[in-house]
């Protein structure tokens, strides 16, 4: 008997074919091989032969080289430190490790986050096997088929490959600081708004959706959030469900082929301070940790949304009212030259004109029973700040090393992102977005958005 793809474990997912989901597509993993628990790095000689390699470039950066040299290699195998002090997931650092790669066969990524999406990336473009060998539980892209880069100023998720073998070895892992471990459990708490946003989509604009891919993401998120209380102690349970969650996040990517399961407008608020960061300079904070708080922010705007009831004469009034000039220039004054890009995404998607706006009003209001009755699984606020607090996690903008003076606004542009519809889309669709933001953030801009 077939079974569903919500009704596999971890370790069966990461080898499925599934030709039969009722979503109508076919889903498959290619991860070769996971291996999370203590002392898996052992593992890692074993791997390294029967990927073929023979002469693989190991990299790391400046942080962690004591322990890539003293837990995870060989003595006598050398390691690359990349050059920067704090490397960011860009263009430049993978070209730096595209050439120190050029005469080897393999990567062997020793990190997480920003040393994986480089690897993905290289291992991508030169056809290389690549090893990940991860030291905190920070992101949710281990598994994920794509690298978050840094293009001209974007935040861009660049289609690549996951790594051949993923060892996660708790007795390493456990050593990582605190605010790596609040990261990852913001990257799972995200999962939460993603896939309501991801729901909604599909009733709005009929995009694909698989409930099977969300249920699995779902119940991932839930084991993390049930046992979050942990994070303060890096107890070998949380740590090892942040892992499986992470992982199996990156792997529900692949499944669905679109970066739905896992990232919504909880993630494009992270994305614009990270721009804002590579443009302007302005402070940013850890991609988890600005997921976190961005989930927060995004709560507070649906559950404005479960206040509303739609109106077409007054949601074609504000759309009527829309300056393009006046949006550029908004943009322009939030990113500087990384607005270029969104501005040319708008005159390709043109989700600002009438025509594809009135359509998607008339989708909205046939099924706004539908999208509140989404916006029902959302989590009690309340008992979700007591979660937070018990785990001393950020709660506001204010918690983070990010001063968004103008947290408002970033608020509003997030549907320009991405083309994507999300929650501040919908807000837009039904003329209620000024309203909304203005209701939540006030008319003064601040710093804690609160």
């Amino acid at each position: 008997m077939k079974r569903l793809l919500s009704e596999l474990d971890l370790t069966d997912i990461i080898r499925c074919h599934i030709t039969d989901c009722p979503c109508g597509r076919t889903h498959r993993v290619r991860l070769l091989q996971l291996a999370i628990g203590p002392g898996v790095v052992r593992q890692l000689p074993e791997h390294i032969m029967k990927l073929g390699m023979r002469r693989p470039l190991a990299f790391s950066d400046r942080n962690l080289t004591d322990l890539a040299r003293r837990r995870v290699l060989d003595p006598s195998q050398p390691l690359y430190i990349l050059s920067q002090a704090e490397p960011s997931a860009s263009t430049a650092s993978v070209a730096e490790v595209r050439a120190a790669a050029r005469s080897h066969d393999g990567l062997i990524a020793i990190g997480s986050g920003t040393l994986n999406d480089i690897g993905k990336a290289v291992a991508s473009e030169l056809d290389l096997p690549f090893i990940l060998v991860a030291t905190a539980p920070s992101m949710d892209g281990f598994a994920s088929a794509t690298s978050s880069l840094t293009v001209d100023g974007i935040k861009t998720s660049v289609p690549t490959r996951p790594p051949d073998v993923i060892l996660a070895d708790t007795d390493i892992v456990r050593t990582a600081p605190l605010n790596l471990y609040l990261a990852g459990f913001g990257d799972m708490l995200a999962k939460i708004t993603s896939l309501l946003d991801w729901r909604i989509a599909y009733l709005i604009t009929g995009e694909y959706y698989c409930d099977e891919v969300a249920v699995l993401v779902r119940r991932a998120a839930s084991a993390v959030l049930d046992a979050s209380h942990e994070i303060p102690s890096r107890s070998e349970n949380i740590t090892r469900r942040l892992l499986e969650g992470l992982v199996l996040s990156g792997l529900a990517m692949g499944l669905a082929g679109v970066s739905r399961p896992a990232s919504g407008t909880e993630h494009y608020i992270s994305h614009f301070w990270d721009m804002r960061h590579a443009s302007l300079g302005y402070a940013h904070d850890l991609h988890g940790l600005q997921c976190l708080v961005g989930t927060l922010e995004t709560l507070k705007l649906m559950d404005a949304v479960r206040q509303l009831t739609p109106n077409r004469e007054r949601a074609l009034s504000a759309v009527a009212t829309h300056d393009p000039d006046i949006w550029a220039k908004e943009l322009h004054e939030l990113l500087g030259p990384a607005a270029r890009p969104l501005i040319e995404l708008e005159m390709k998607e043109q989700k600002y004109h009438r025509g594809p706006h009135a359509d998607r009003l008339e989708r909205i209001l046939a099924c706004w029973p539908q999208i509140l009755e989404v916006l029902d699984d959302l989590p009690d606020r309340e008992r979700l700040g007591e979660t937070l607090r018990a785990c001393d996690a950020p709660l506001s903008v204010a918690d983070l090393k990010v001063k968004e003076p103008r947290l408002r606004d970033v608020v509003r542009h997030t549907g320009d992102i991405r083309d994507k519809y999300i929650i501040t889309r919908l807000l837009y669709d039904i003329g209620k977005l000024d309203a909304v933001l203005v209701r939540l953030y006030g008319d003064r801009q601040d710093a804690s958005g609160e």
